[in-house]
């Protein structure tokens, strides 16, 4: 189970994020929601919860690009950056 600060808005959608079976994606550290894809092995990003109908919020994947930038680490080499950047915890305590 992805542990997430949403989990109480939209509880329906981590249902599925939780279930193993169902291709919906969630990633933490860019408050990421999307659905696999089954022809190609990709992911389409949802703006909307699409169980309730409700507004995602913004992914923050160029805002997370943006900021380890900003501190001279290479974006994919994950190693290198500060435990905070590795989960929700960056964007939480930057009020995002």
């Amino acid at each position: 189970m992805i542990q997430s600060t949403l989990r109480h808005e939209f509880p329906e959608l981590f249902r599925f994020v939780d279930d193993e079976k169902v291709a919906v994606h969630y990633t933490p550290k860019y408050r990421q929601f999307a659905i696999g894809l089954y022809t190609v092995p990709a992911l389409q990003t949802i703006s909307f919860c699409p169980f309730s109908g409700r507004e995602l919020p913004r992914c923050l994947r160029e805002d997370f690009m943006d900021r380890i930038e900003g501190l001279d680490l290479e974006p994919f080499e994950t190693s290198t950056h500060p435990p905070a950047f590795h989960s929700e915890e960056w964007w939480v305590t930057e009020g995002l």
